[in-house]
């Protein structure tokens, strides 16, 4: 059992109370084998605390010791497509299926990496994968994804193949639940790097998550939605999460708004300028 301050102090009443009944009325007490006891107690006090067990997270290696490890299709994707940028991206999504720095390596089918032509000027960056995306391991290919296509494909008349889309987290959060702070930042040097070697015009932050990681802001995505940011001497815009539109179609007047802010900056009905 650890001494705490209140147990020793209750064991000194105590044992003062003892002597006290014993007919001991006065102490002499030695100033400096006091201090002595004093430091050997505190030192058997940190020697116990340290042997107890902890109710900590759990370490690195344990963490780790259940990851799955599966090739990435996102390294196969990336290897059709020609020039520097494809080349690292497609070594990167090799490491990523390697990554274990977070619990969510010991729950996933695969990692998520990315889709689409790493060539593009405009690069989208979502929440974390779905059921869908771990289970074929690219981002946006189930409904959200379908609706994410059509908005592209429909509305701002782009080819979806020809846009890069990515995630915040590259492993699925367990029921699709929301991620949690430590996992986004274990994949936040994923994610910086992505960003640095797409080297994009403008980035759409697809949902709360993505749009506060990018503007460093905690404030809801209804008051970052809405305009053009400059981060960085790129430009970001954010808006609302396709999975969010599926449930909420109201929303998708706003979201219109949102994706023509990036249409008329790039020039309604021209193609996206694909770099070298």
């Amino acid at each position: 059992m650890i001494d705490t301050p209140h147990t020793i102090a209750e064991n000194l009443r105590k044992k003062l109370q003892g002597m006290k009944n014993a007919g001991v009325n006065d102490l002499i007490v030695d100033k400096k084998a006091a201090k002595l006891a004093t430091m050997a107690k505190q030192k058997r006090i940190k020697n116990d605390l340290k042997a107890a067990p902890s109710k900590a997270a759990p370490s690195q290696k344990t963490i780790n010791a259940g990851a799955v490890f599966v090739e990435s299709q996102a390294a196969k994707k990336l290897g059709a497509y020609g020039g520097e940028r494809a080349k690292r991206l497609a070594q990167m999504a090799r490491d990523v299926a390697n990554c274990a720095q977070c619990q969510l390596c010991s729950v996933r089918t695969q990692t998520v990496y990315s889709r689409g032509n790493p060539n593009s000027p405009l690069m989208f960056i979502g929440e974390a994968p779905g059921a869908d995306e771990d289970a074929q391991g690219f981002p946006f290919v189930g409904r959200a994804g379908k609706l994410l296509d059509d908005i592209v494909a429909k509305g701002m008349q782009y080819n979806p193949d020809d846009v890069y889309i990515c995630n915040v987290l590259k492993c699925r959060p367990p029921n699709n639940r929301n991620p949690e702070p430590d996992e986004i930042e274990a994949c936040r040097s994923w994610l910086e790097a992505q960003i640095e070697i797409i080297d994009p015009v403008v980035i759409v932050a697809w949902g709360k998550f993505s749009a506060q990681w990018l503007l460093q802001s905690d404030a809801p995505i209804g008051k970052l939605r809405g305009r053009m940011w400059d981060v960085g001497g790129r430009k970001v815009v954010c808006t609302y999460h396709p999975a969010y539109l599926l449930r909420t179609p109201s929303a998708k007047t706003e979201t219109w708004k949102d994706v023509q802010i990036v249409m008329d900056y790039f020039g309604r009905g021209k193609p996206l300028p694909m770099r070298v």
